[in-house]
């Protein structure tokens, strides 16, 4: 409806104040948040609000409680950002992580009709099949069941993706570099065997990312699809800097912002108001205030009720 206000939920402005804190502060992965009352005071939320917003963050993986201790940073995940070419091992790294892998299964085969369509080669056209388990600091992170088109790159058979690189190897060897793609991701839980391998339980929740991989010329390098845990990895648009969200301040008061390329909200921008906290203690009070007439109030009514009976 026209001229009608939508406010937002406490929760939501609570998860948005302590990431800009985390920011602002450059907090790093192991950091501990100050005390309640203190980020409270300083993001300008209520202690429920507060908590909501911090059991939030738990779940996405951005803080953990620590029993009797507090309330932490995460250290960083790798990063996957769309519409970019994408490459674990650098993800992890840039993460300041450690990456490895685990091979299951290796081969080659020939494209069947469904394959050489979706990836638009030859019936029959050879390929590498490969599935590992992708790990981050020695722990299961994500399964990557992949075909990889072997005629750009036959020398492919001979080496052993368990300490190599694909992508470097496709550069080296076969002068490919993968330049665009196309990816899909979804929501989903985890089978029996996905569970196994990424010692989990069965049906824990994951992300299922399918992806296909062209070089400049358009033509097929690799289509992979991967069960991925959500709370080793995390997924960004190429609209962040770096996958990060960027926080801007601009003094409303100054006529330079009509110029600013940031003047124009666009979709997912968040704009948060740095809380007064003067303004907030006389609210505070000035709501005591009115409770402490109304007690008198009150009072007065039935002294004078009382009165009135008593005569």
């Amino acid at each position: 409806m026209a001229g009608e206000s939508y406010a937002i939920p406490p929760k939501d402005r609570a998860v948005e104040g302590i990431l800009w804190y985390i920011q602002h502060h450059q907090l790093a992965g192991g950091d501990r948040l100050p005390a309640e009352r203190v980020l409270c005071e300083e993001i300008g939320v209520s202690r429920t609000a507060l908590r909501a917003g911090i059991t939030r963050l738990i779940s996405c993986g951005t803080l953990e409680s620590r029993r009797g201790s507090g309330t932490y940073v995460c250290p960083p995940k790798p990063l996957n950002i769309f519409q970019e070419t994408y490459n674990f091992s650098d993800a992890v790294r840039t993460a300041g992580l450690h990456p490895s892998s685990r091979l299951v299964s290796t081969g080659t085969i020939e494209a069947d009709k469904t394959l050489a369509d979706k990836l638009r080669v030859a019936v029959g056209a050879p390929l590498l099949r490969m599935q590992r388990v992708r790990l981050i600091e020695g722990e299961p992170a994500s399964i990557e069941t992949a075909h990889v088109n072997l005629s750009l790159c036959p020398s492919l058979i001979e080496h052993d993706f368990e300490c190599e690189s694909l992508y470097d190897v496709l550069l080296k060897e076969g002068g490919v570099r993968v330049e665009h793609g196309r990816e899909h991701i979804s929501i989903s839980r985890l089978n029996a065997e996905e569970a196994e391998l990424l010692q989990q339980e069965e049906g824990t929740p994951v992300f299922y990312e399918s992806s296909i991989e062209f070089d400049k010329d358009m033509r097929f390098v690799e289509h992979c699809k991967s069960v991925i845990l959500p709370t080793k990895f995390r997924f960004a648009d190429n609209g962040e800097e770096n996958g990060m969200r960027t926080v801007h301040y601009f003094d409303l008061k100054n006529p330079d912002i009509l110029t600013s390329p940031y003047f124009y909200l666009q979709q997912d921008d968040v704009v948060y108001v740095t809380p007064n906290k003067y303004k907030a203690q006389a609210g505070e009070i000035n709501q005591n205030r009115s409770f402490y007439i109304s007690l008198v109030s009150v009072a007065v009514s039935v002294a004078t009720l009382l009165v009135t009976i008593t005569r």
